[in-house]
């Protein structure tokens, strides 16, 4: 078999996005308009975005030995990502990432423990 022309390595992780008309306030909510899953994590992304470009693309990483690491490794193959390197941590749960996106399509970033250093 021959080697990928690219190895990512980086999380590998669910992503859950989900759509709000305006992102609520530290105790608010907000109705949820659209929701998507999908194979994601920085490491995942990557490698996805290659996949898509035509690059022969694995991915080396780490998801826990649920039913959600089972769909995103899924998922990946049939991006044509190899993830023979990826591998899976007993009694862990795979990561998620909860991304908010407002109508104007801006994601949400919660508050800074600290305050931004300026120039």
């Amino acid at each position: 078999m021959a080697e990928p022309d690219v190895m990512v390595v980086g999380q590998i992780a669910r992503d859950l996005v989900l759509l709000v008309d305006e992102v609520p306030t530290a105790s608010g909510t907000a109705p949820v308009r659209c929701r998507r899953e999908m194979l994601g994590g920085k490491g995942g992304n990557q490698a996805v975005g290659l996949a898509q470009l035509g690059v022969d693309v694995a991915l080396l990483g780490v998801v826990g030995d649920d039913e959600v690491g089972d769909a995103l490794l899924a998922r990946a193959r049939a991006d044509g990502i190899n993830v023979r390197a990826v591998r899976r941590r007993p009694g862990t749960a795979t990561g998620l990432i909860v991304d908010l996106v407002d109508a104007e399509g801006c994601r949400a970033r919660g508050p800074r423990p600290w305050p931004a250093r300026r120039p």
